[in-house]
């Protein structure tokens, strides 16, 4: 295997072995006892905000593209998962589509998204200003 295919498969194994699971839980009849109506939208949000974190880690680390095309790149490859796992949802029985969840997951990848996006941002500053002979503010 190519050294750069190596890593890119490396970067997204987080987020495949991830969406699996979420797969797999859609799959079946998993229901969590939750009282409050659309409750579950929470338990969606943080779900995808997960994936998000991860999708943002393998496109970062497998891509060149600017900051800004790989930040398109995760949420539109955050919009297809979630879309997918919608779908999925038609052929399980007991299970059904919402575009509620949809919602969620989308803003879920997006929160996701953000929290790695900062992250990463603070991780490069704190790079450039270790890096030997970087002007440091005064």
């Amino acid at each position: 295997m190519p050294k750069k295919l190596g890593r890119a498969v490396l970067a997204f194994l987080p987020a495949g072995l991830y969406y699996g699971l979420v797969f797999y839980y859609s799959s079946g009849n998993f229901r969590i006892p939750i009282e409050a109506e659309n409750a579950d939208k929470g338990l969606h949000l943080a779900e995808f905000a997960v994936l998000g974190a991860l999708l943002a880690f393998g496109w970062f680390r497998a891509s060149k593209a600017s900051f800004r095309l790989k930040i398109m790149i995760v949420l539109a490859s955050g919009l297809v998962l979630g879309s997918l796992d919608e779908v999925h949802q038609m052929f399980v029985p007991g299970r059904h589509p919402d575009p509620l969840d949809a919602l969620a997951d989308t803003l879920g990848v997006a929160l996701g998204l953000l929290i790695y996006a900062f992250w990463h941002r603070r991780k490069i500053k704190a790079r450039n200003s270790e890096a030997p002979g970087a002007v440091r503010p005064r």
